[in-house]
């Protein structure tokens, strides 16, 4: 069972230890959550984008994992539609 709409826990790692497929599954999953948390809010992608404050085109490229989206932008997107969440980050990974 997937976690409710009102939660979302986004685990990450180090950016520079992401590999290209690691990198577009992020990017997909994320995508996903945000086509349902769209259509569960009643929003076309245009009125989705005015919140996130990017265009309509934009966010049906988010939604289909086109883009692939940094912890930054997850982050700043999920403050803007006001959604708690945890990233998690390994120290280990930071020792080279």
């Amino acid at each position: 069972m997937g976690l409710p709409l009102s939660e979302l826990i986004v685990f990450t790692l180090p950016a520079k230890k992401f590999s290209a497929q690691a990198m577009q599954t992020a990017s997909k999953c994320f995508g996903k959550f945000l086509r349902r948390l769209r259509k569960a809010k009643g929003l076309s992608q245009e009125e989705f984008g005015d919140i996130l404050d990017v265009e309509g085109r934009y966010v049906s490229k988010l939604e289909n994992g086109k883009i692939n989206v940094t912890c930054a932008t997850i982050d700043s997107y999920l403050k803007k539609l006001r959604k708690k969440h945890i990233a998690v980050f390994n120290p280990a990974l930071f020792n080279e």
